[in-house]
């Protein structure tokens, strides 16, 4: 059965059945997605505040996967020097983070922020 008479069937515009690979608009959190880091925690302060952390400085990531809370990214621009591997730089990483409350974070998915990160439609 063709698909127009499958959505006529159901009511459905064609319009509305396009199949499209992953959704790269802002305040999208999908697989597919780009996402750059934005805020940091200051601990001296006790704040959030609106630049990156200095290891995540001038990245940019691709969400590879979202299952719950978890969302799985890796490093498609910059190169991160993660604080815990004692100096070393990576121009490949791949990570997973919590799209919740995460420490002092908080979370609009509405607005693609979670954790650090906010989703951009392409990388900088």
């Amino acid at each position: 059965m063709p698909w127009s008479a499958l959505a006529a069937g159901f009511g459905i515009s064609l319009s509305c059945m396009t199949l499209a690979g992953p959704v790269h608009a802002e305040g999208i959190v999908v697989s597919g997605a780009f996402i750059v880091p934005f805020r940091d925690f200051d601990t001296d302060r006790d704040v959030v505040v609106r630049k990156p952390p200095p290891d995540y400085a001038g990245t940019c990531w691709r969400i590879t996967y979202v299952r719950g809370s978890k969302v799985g990214i890796e490093l498609v621009k910059g190169i991160f020097k993660p604080e815990w591997e004692d100096g070393k730089s990576f121009t490949r990483f791949t990570d997973e983070t919590n799209m919740t409350s995460y420490g002092k974070f908080d979370y609009d998915l509405s607005k693609g922020e979670f954790s650090i990160f906010r989703v951009v439609k392409r990388c900088p």
